[in-house]
């Protein structure tokens, strides 16, 4: 029998914005599982109050651990 083992995610993405700043967001894995090649991301939900300085982002499959790391977003409303 061959059992193919599967990366663990690390919890949530939820960041605290800062507003025009890099998000500086990396996928990884719990640390104990195998290392993951990619990420396919199914759902992408951005806050009320958030705008995005850029539209690159879309449901994709096989992105690399830093696909969101550069993105930027500019706070419009007050941040609690």
């Amino acid at each position: 029998m061959t059992v193919s083992p599967e990366p663990v995610f690390v919890g949530s993405l939820t960041l605290t914005p800062i507003s025009d700043i890099a998000t500086a967001l990396t996928l990884n894995t719990n640390g104990t599982s195998v290392a993951a090649q990619n990420y396919n991301i199914t759902n992408l939900t951005i806050a009320a109050g958030l705008q995005r300085l850029s539209e690159r982002h879309r449901t994709r499959r096989r992105r690399q651990s830093g696909y969101f790391a550069n993105d930027k977003f500019t706070i419009t409303v007050p941040w609690h």
